[in-house]
């Protein structure tokens, strides 16, 4: 492998990201992705099954999450009016303003990285990315 792209290599594993994103625990991902994806799909009937689905893990996994969020008034579920052995699981009014407080302050965020990294370096950064997306999209990733 060509010695700068080992260095590069290198730096991108000691800026350490992993480490950044495992810093919000499990628990607090399950239930941040089971909201954002019942806030982006606000006008679909959302099963557990979906959600386990779209997130790839277990039924009891799925369960665990939604009866956390359902304890502190963030979802509700109701029976399905086209089939009543479904459950649909939905924001409360309290869930849709967690989500919308959660949001604005990752907006936030954002912004002050961008601020930081100065706009022209970000730029660079976001079309790295989408040319990597772009790449990755076509390739055989059974490694």
């Amino acid at each position: 492998m060509d010695s700068k792209i080992e260095i590069l290599l290198k730096r991108l594993d000691n800026a350490r990201l992993t480490d950044l994103v495992n810093k919000i625990d499990e628990k607090q991902r399950g239930e941040m992705f089971v909201l954002n994806f019942l806030n982006d799909n606000k006008n679909l009937e959302i099963t557990p099954g979906d959600i386990t689905s779209k997130y790839g893990v277990t039924s009891a996994r799925t369960a665990k999450i939604l009866n956390q969020l359902e304890e502190k008034g963030l979802i509700h579920r109701n029976k399905s009016n086209f089939d009543g052995r479904k459950y649909i699981i939905k924001l409360t009014s309290s869930g849709e303003k967690y989500i919308d407080k959660k949001i604005e302050k990752s907006k936030e965020v954002l912004i002050d990285l961008i601020k930081s990294i100065g706009i022209s370096e970000f730029e660079l950064f976001v079309n790295i990315v989408e040319k990597m997306h772009s790449y990755l999209s076509t390739c055989n990733l059974n490694l």
